[in-house]
């Protein structure tokens, strides 16, 4: 009940700061995107799992280990937190605010932001800032490292090695941040190289954790390919509204190719659920970045219609897991079902803390 308050109150929040060009209302808004995840208690399924690596955190030696398992980032942020406050509860309001100023720096660089924040919280929110903690950080510093692409390069390049050493699916949109970087011909060839050279490196060093994780995922294994019809219908709605675009960029459509591929393949690994659901993010940013509609004159790109459907699609069928994620997790044990998005509660009720 609480999300369907909070989602009620921030479009209110977004709708009264979009027509009366107030700030606070803005303001109020990122206040609560960062303190309602931020002061959570046994909320989402990655909060007890990261509860775990912060608890296991007592000196360099730990961190060591703990390399073996998590990107950089996110355990030099716990090793920080447990020295200084030892508190998870800080650590995980850190991690929110992060998000929270990721967010707020896409948002302003973008054209349609206010909309763009709606359908953030519709669909993005709940697993984002409770849930999939690394790989959304990833996304968010991938994002931001796009759209500095164009003016400030080496501060691009130094988001996309954050978003690397955050989560490692961000490898996957390196093509779409080299179709935008702006570099001359014998720079953008030295780019490359030492991307190559650092993915090399991090085989050398990680290779069997890697290889572990794809073997865990399934990704190891020749599988009975299905054919997903929802999907099919879904991405051929998206790829719709691009044939309509007058111009598209190389940058847009290797998003859109990596959302669809991810997308169509959800049905055979279950993996890639994380894949299409962070990609599609990239793909609403890309799109919202210019001007694409008007609503005082009622005029809309296609290609808007068609992510508004998608969204809207991807949100109910989100909304419904959440809601019935108790029910769904009956058959595990105590500690996963303590940790379901509903009933939301906050730290001080933590079982586990």
């Amino acid at each position: 009940m609480l999300y369907l308050i909070f989602l009620a109150f921030s479009f209110t929040l977004l709708l009264i700061s979009w027509l009366t060009k107030s700030k606070w209302p803005y303001y109020l808004f990122f206040a609560l995107l960062v303190l309602i995840p931020g002061l959570r208690g046994d909320v989402g399924q990655d909060t007890f799992s990261y509860g775990t690596y912060f608890s296991s955190i007592h000196g360099i030696d730990s961190v060591v280990i703990l390399l073996a398992q998590l990107e950089p980032v996110l355990t030099f942020l716990m090793y920080v937190v447990k020295k200084i406050t030892g508190s998870y509860t800080v650590f995980l309001l850190l991690v929110s605010f992060i998000q929270g100023v990721l967010i707020w720096n896409i948002s302003r660089k973008i054209e349609h932001k206010y909309l763009f924040l709606a359908l953030y919280c519709s669909l993005f929110l709940i697993e984002y800032h409770f849930n999939v903690i690394r790989a959304s950080l990833g996304i968010l510093l991938f994002t931001n490292a796009l759209l500095y692409a164009k003016v400030r390069v080496r501060l691009s390049a130094l988001l996309v090695l954050l978003a690397l050493l955050t989560h490692i699916s961000a490898a996957i949109f390196i093509p779409v941040w080299l179709f935008r970087v702006k570099m001359k011909p014998l720079t953008f060839a030295l780019t490359c190289s030492i991307i190559a050279v650092f993915f090399f490196v991090i085989w050398f060093v990680i290779g069997d954790m890697l290889l572990h994780k794809l073997e865990f995922y399934g990704l190891t294994k020749v599988p009975n390919v299905e054919f997903p019809l929802l999907s099919t219908v879904l991405i051929f709605i998206i790829f719709l509204g691009v044939a309509f675009l007058s111009k598209v960029t190389y940058t847009f459509l290797a998003s859109v190719a990596i959302f669809s591929i991810a997308l169509f393949l959800s049905a055979t690994f279950d993996i890639m659920y994380r894949i299409f659901f962070i990609s599609f993010f990239l793909v609403l940013v890309l799109a919202f970045e210019r001007s694409s509609f008007s609503i005082k004159k009622v005029k809309f790109k296609p290609i808007i219609i068609s992510l508004l459907v998608v969204n809207l699609w991807f949100s109910v069928g989100n909304l419904n897991y959440v809601l019935n994620e108790p029910y769904l997790r009956n058959s595990e044990d105590k500690v996963r079902q303590d940790f379901t998005f509903v009933p939301y509660e906050l730290w001080y009720k933590s079982e586990y803390r």
